[in-house]
């Protein structure tokens, strides 16, 4: 019977708590001790973690399975011939936020599969974000448990288990995959960063936890000063930064601009979570696209904003997302760190990358210049890409010389480089600001005379080679506030 490997695969103790140790029948013993929260995880009937079943017979009405519920199971639309995605969603959240929903909607649209919605509401819908990180051990082992039920009752390979977890949900699915060698893949969508960022394997996830592991990190914080929610450290055999990782286009309204837009809880909400949430939308994104969300092996974000990675290398490009598994060769390196761009919305792909070099330069004699932000169109023989915001700080003109480097990205290919469009937003502190027109006359009038366009280089990235383009070789005047189009000179190289 399946229900002897069963129980032998787990713990078989009297539930009993001595302060640092708690253990639950079936799911095995847990601490509070380091590397592990302060705090030991809730009990399994405080969680109340539930299984809801969604197959293209029911895509809008869930079947509810349950451990040792063998009938149920039986009679469910479990299709032991597809493969199934197993969804587990974070701090906060339970199966009915929106982006579960749109999720199993897309999936389902795509493929003929089961879809399992993991609730685990009981431990996730508090504003006590340590018990939630401490619970997230149970809920794995729950989630152990539940494939390893599947499996006896509907002779039912785990490799064909596709775990896709959002915040903490990726280090349940993690938890998941250390109780149960095989399962098929994880997918994490910016894994919490509090209390798993730099710890062990053993508390977070991590490559071994399934054949394939992919994640996308969207929040994270580079200086551990907890701006972000999400990990900056790799966790995966593929670890995807869509614009580094952190600060995603779109996500830098004012809490004024998302309220306004959203309402006051929708747009609260946004506010907070935008970048942490763009992991998931993005994932969402790539079910159904037909972009290939390619993106470059690199060191890091520095190097490849640099223009160093413009090429897949030795290393290869991989998809980021739903097909991200169909790209990579078993036994291929582990924690390979790749990077691309997004849009700022629907649809987000950048099908094509460009690395961009601005040469600037200024007389002597002229005092040091902000830019509050930049503006660049490049314009192709195809299509042009979009206006894109290249600053994330100001930027600025404090030598004779100074050299600039962004990546900007185009949904579709663009062609051959034909020229570009540049805008110079003047920087203006609060005092400046407050003096209004005359300030905007003033910083322009003095740009105007002093900060020059020397060089503009376009690198476009390739698989093996990419296409350099000169597209201003002589000097122009840079003027601020003005749109000014700059077509390739013949002269260039």
């Amino acid at each position: 019977m399946f229900i002897l490997p069963l129980l032998s695969i787990f713990y078989i103790v009297i539930a009993r708590a001595r302060g640092a140790r708690v253990c639950y029948w079936d799911l095995g013993c847990f601490t509070d001790e380091p590397p592990y929260p302060e705090r030991l995880p809730q009990p399994p009937e405080a969680l109340n973690v539930q299984f809801l079943l969604y197959t293209r017979h029911n895509m809008d009405d869930p079947q509810t399975l349950t451990v040792w519920d063998v009938e149920g199971a039986d009679n469910s639309h479990f299709n032991r011939t597809a493969d199934t995605k197993v969804i587990i969603h974070g701090f906060i959240d339970d199966t009915d936020v929106g982006w579960l929903i749109n999720m199993k909607d897309a999936i389902l649209y795509r493929e003929d599969v089961n879809v399992i919605l993991v609730d685990w509401a009981g431990g996730s819908q508090t504003l006590d974000y340590t018990q939630a990180a401490s619970d997230t051990r149970v809920v794995g082992s729950e989630v152990a448990r539940f494939i390893i039920f599947i499996k006896y009752l509907k002779d039912y390979p785990e490799e064909r288990f596709h775990l896709i977890g959002h915040s903490l949900g990726s280090h349940i699915a993690g938890q998941a995959g250390k109780l149960w060698k095989g399962i098929g893949r994880i997918t994490g969508l910016d894994p919490a960063y509090p209390f798993f960022e730099g710890k062990p394997p053993e508390v977070r996830l991590d490559p071994t936890d399934a054949l394939f592991v992919d994640a996308i990190h969207t929040d994270g914080d580079a200086n551990h000063k907890l701006a972000g929610f999400g990990m900056m450290d790799p966790v995966g055999h593929l670890d995807f930064y869509p614009n580094g990782g952190m600060d995603q286009p779109g996500c830098g309204e004012s809490l004024f601009e998302y309220v306004r837009d959203q309402g006051v809880w929708g747009g609260g909400e946004t506010f907070v979570v935008c970048n942490h949430l763009r992991a998931v939308i993005l994932f969402i994104d790539s079910i159904n696209s037909d972009c290939a969300w390619k993106a470059y092996p690199c060191s890091d974000y520095q190097s490849f904003v640099d223009g160093n990675c413009m090429t897949c290398g030795d290393v290869g490009c991989y998809s980021m997302g739903y097909d991200a598994d169909k790209t990579y060769t078993p036994g291929s390196p582990v924690n390979i760190k790749l990077y691309m761009t997004t849009a700022d919305s629907y649809p987000f792909c950048h099908e094509e990358l460009h690395h961009v070099k601005l040469s600037l330069s200024k007389p002597p004699d002229c005092e040091e210049y902000k830019a509050e932000q930049l503006y660049l169109r490049l314009r192709g023989e195809n299509k042009s890409t979009e206006n894109t915001p290249l600053l994330k700080d100001h930027l600025s003109v404090e030598h004779k010389r100074d050299s600039f480097e962004f990546i900007v990205g185009s949904r579709k290919g663009i062609g051959s480089i034909r020229g570009l469009d540049l805008r110079w937003k003047p920087y203006s502190d609060n005092i400046l600001s407050s003096l209004g027109v005359f300030a905007e006359w003033l910083f322009a009038s003095d740009l105007g005379t002093c900060v020059k366009l020397d060089k503009v280089r376009v690198n476009t990235a390739g698989d093996v080679n990419g296409t350099s383009t000169e597209v201003v070789c002589t000097r122009k005047d840079l003027q601020p506030d003005i749109t000014q189009t700059f077509q390739r000179e013949e002269g260039c190289l």
